[in-house]
This record gives C-alpha cells, structure tokens and sequence, in this order.
C-alpha cells in the first residue's frame, strides 16, 4: 500500500534532478533566444535599407502574413502573372465589347476600413461565394477577390446592397494602348511636324522642363536602356509583378508602345537621336501595368495611380482604354449619349472619384481619347472632368478620322504619324490617341514646371483659351474643339519666369 504522503527525500532528490536538468539545457535555450534575436534585428536593418522605395510599397503589402489562413491569401502577385490570357473573356451582352477577367470582383473600401476585417467579415458573409483574395491595396481600400463565373453578376449586386463600407463594385476590366496600327508609308513623314505645327520652339525658351517635375507614364512595357529616354527615369516600378522590373515580362520583350509614349512625353534633346519629347527636362517616372501582351487590368492601374501619387509625381499619362466600339460608330451622336449614361455607370462613378482624389493631391491625369470614331465618355475611364482627355488631329488641324470625340475630349494633339522611340532602333512612326496624349502630358509638365500651383481645371481651361481652333465637322457633340497650341502659352506663363 502507497503512502499518502510522499517521501521527503523523495521530492528533495526530484527537484534536483529538475534543477539538474534545466541548468543543463539553461545555455542551450539562452543560445538559442540570442541566435532568434540577432535575426531579428538583421531582418529589420534589411527592411530599413529598402525604406528608400516610395511608402505605398509598403502599404500595398502590408499585413500579408499576419493573415491566420495564408492559403486564402494568396498575395498581389509577386511572382506571378495577374491572370491567364484564358481568364480574358468578353462580356456577351456588353455593346462596347468590354472584356474581364473571368470571375474577379474589385471592391472599393471606404476610407479608415481595416481591409483584413473588411475581407474576413466578406468570407463570413459570403462563405460559398468566394474562392479566394487575388490581390489588394491596403494603401487605398482596394480588394480584389475570385468568385465563380456564373455567379459574378448577382454576387456583384447583392455586395453593393448588403456589405457596409463599400464605395464600389467593379469588374476586373482588361484595357489595352490606345495606339494605331503602323502604317510603313509614314516613314515618308517629316519627324518634326507634330513639335513643329504645336510651336514648341517658342515655349522651349521660356521652359524645356525641370527635373522637379515628374510625370509618370503608366503602359505596357519599355525599352529603359533606349538613349531617348534612359537619362530622364526618375524611378520605375511594375504592379503586374510587383517589382522594378519593367522591361520584361512572362518572358516578353520590351513593348513599343511604352517606350514610344515616354519618349514623347521626356525624350531627350540634342542628343543626335530620335526625336525630342514636349517636357524634354522633366523627369520620368515608368509604371507597367501590362502582361507583355498589350493587356492592362483595372486593379493594376489603380495601383499604378496612387503609385505615383505616393512617389511624388505631378502629371500622370495614360495612354489606354477598354479598346473596344469599333462597332459603334454607326450609332448616332444622340444614341450614344444615351449610352453615356446608362452603361457601365459604377466604374464610371469610380474612375471620377478617384481622379478627383488625385487632382486634390496637386495631380493632373492625362488620358487619351480612344481611337474607336465615337463619343469618349462611352468609355466609363474618359467622363471625368477632373481628367484632361486628348483626341488625335492630323498634320491638317483636324480631327483624326480614327479618334474618338465629343463633349468629354478636352483638347486634341497630334495623332497621325508620330515619330518616336521603339526598342531596338532609334524610332517608328505610330498613329493614335495614345501620341496625342502624352504629347500634352509633356505640355502640362511644362506648364507646372513654370506654374506649379495650376490645378488640374486651371490648366485644362488655359490649353483650351490659347488653342487653335478646329473646324465645325469636328465639333459633332455641341462642344468647340480645341487643338493645343505650345507657342501660344508663352504670354500666358513667361511673366512667371
């Protein structure tokens, strides 16, 4: 029979043996705590050394692995593509010919929402519903989430009624550069022309530009190396992959239409190459949105946007669309502003808000038209006014018989046979509202490197005052059209030198 008390001695002998035991393994332990802190504080010198790369790389990952289910997670695409080109679907019903990732919602947070709560509380919502989060931008309340297919349409209305927070609903909407094919007989062209019918001769001696002033071209793919522009790059950045690449991807070259829309904004004077850009001393800030294959998704713009907004960018061209319509311009003017209105309204709405949040941060968005021969605002991206939208003229004054028009279209530029820079060779001559654009996207860098303090409407109605005006087969919607003039901005901005 055991005691019901146990042997003192007994007890003695085991606390030493514990005692023993733990002042054996005491230094492993204490080795091993110095051993976890010395790669945290090594760990944390690595992250202070990146802290040079503007505040919204942080914030656009932030929090990843703080996430208890890091399968549901699955990041912003760091080493990885967006989507598969087999997840490109054209929406059937769509009269613009939209095309979408198959089964991607983008949500629209408020701000001050915590985007982990946010997501979590939509799993528990929706637990069926949703497959998984693509990717996110804690910076700016952006979620984007994968849903079955069949399901997307209703799901996309029942979490704009019942999901308190969310400002927008929208699909994930693929856009391609709104360039023209290239036409071989344009190298029969004159170079200049476009710099020489603007007068940008005249301008150059009141400002070529200051190095102060960045714009940020957000497209496909460049040529970062080309001699037009690689003096100029202020700082480049991918959002397809989420790294400073932006040359390749998917194992691509570098495109021609990025590196032609830079060398037109900034390239380089007098360099014995090419040709010079409108804000040849400004500097460049080349943001990849694309997949290599011309194809740019609505979360990677957003992205892109408050990118430069956060890296210190004044001007910002866009030189893309939803690329669709072609099958449109049979449609009267009236038919088409009743388009206007009833389609695509919510991407419509979220474009607007948030071009007006950039321009109240001292940004001006500029975009092209679109090359469809339609109305711009059809394109929910092209209705806000607190975007400038550039259509395309030709060597005549007029209107490009390819760009888009109406009351949305600010000024035109332009458009037809553009010289400029492509990879591999010196430059090729390109038609489209893609030139037109980041031809005034130079000017307004120009404008703001001699008048920082013009905001976005300031310097939308000062190109529209001293302009050329167009002909009366241009107007079309009840709005005079306007082609920029660079030479006439010099009384209007000299005084301030």
């Amino acid at each position: 029979m055991k005691s019901e008390n146990p042997d003192p001695k007994l007890i003695e002998r085991l606390w030493k043996l514990r005692f023993y035991e733990r002042s054996r393994i005491w230094p492993f332990l204490r080795f091993a705590w110095l051993l976890l802190a010395g790669v945290f504080v090594i760990a944390l010198l690595l992250r202070m050394a990146g802290c040079g790369r503007p505040l919204v790389e942080d914030n656009l990952q932030s929090g990843l692995p703080h996430w208890s289910d890091e399968e549901f997670w699955t990041g912003d695409f760091q080493a990885g593509d967006p989507y598969n080109p087999g997840d490109i679907i054209d929406l059937p019903d769509d009269d613009f010919g939209r095309r979408v990732v198959k089964g991607a919602l983008n949500l629209y947070y408020e701000d001050g929402t915590d985007l982990h709560a946010a997501a979590d509380d939509l799993v528990e919502q929706f637990p069926s519903e949703i497959q998984g989060v693509l990717s996110f931008a804690d910076a700016y309340k952006r979620l984007t989430i994968s849903v079955d297919e069949n399901r997307r349409e209703q799901l996309r209305g029942e979490i704009r009624r019942e999901v308190a927070g969310v400002r927008f609903v929208f699909d994930e909407t693929v856009f391609r550069g709104s360039s023209w094919p290239n036409d071989p007989g344009f190298d029969d062209e004159e170079k200049r022309w476009p710099l020489e019918h603007m007068g940008a001769d005249l301008l150059w001696e009141v400002t070529e530009g200051s190095p102060n002033v960045t714009i940020a071209v957000i497209d496909d793919m460049f040529e970062t190396d080309h001699p037009e522009i690689n003096a100029q790059i202020y700082d480049q950045w991918n959002t397809a992959e989420y790294n400073g690449n932006v040359r390749v991807y998917g194992g691509a070259v570098a495109s021609e239409h990025g590196t032609h829309v830079a060398s037109l904004v900034a390239g380089i004077k007098d360099n014995g190459v090419g040709i010079a850009g409108t804000a040849p001393e400004c500097s460049l800030l080349l943001l990849q949105v694309g997949d290599g294959g011309g194809n740019m998704a609505t979360s990677r713009i957003v992205d892109a946007l408050f990118f430069a907004a956060n890296s210190g960018a004044t001007v910002i061209n866009m030189s893309l669309g939803m690329g669709g319509g072609d099958d449109l311009s049979h449609l009267s003017v009236p038919q088409q502003e009743r388009m206007i209105k009833e389609y695509a309204v919510e991407e419509g709405e979220m474009w607007d808000a948030l071009f007006l949040e950039l321009e109240a941060e001292g940004l001006t968005v500029v975009q092209a038209a679109g090359n469809s021969d339609i109305l711009a605002g059809i394109d929910p991206m092209k209705r806000s006014e607190a975007s400038i939208v550039v259509g395309a003229a030709t060597v005549s004054g007029e209107r490009s018989s390819f760009s888009n028009f109406g009351i949305n279209v600010d000024v035109y530029a332009p458009g037809s046979n553009i010289y400029g820079a492509v990879p591999g060779e010196d430059g090729a001559f390109l038609d489209g509202t893609s030139m037109a654009s980041p031809l005034v996207a130079g000017i307004v860098g120009l404008i703001k490197s001699v008048r920082p303090e013009l905001n976005t409407q300031e310097i939308k109605a000062l190109l529209r005052k001293t302009g050329y005006k167009m002909s009366a087969s241009d107007t079309r919607s009840g709005r005079e059209s306007v082609r920029v003039c660079m030479s006439c901005l010099v009384g209007e901005i000299e005084s301030q030198v």
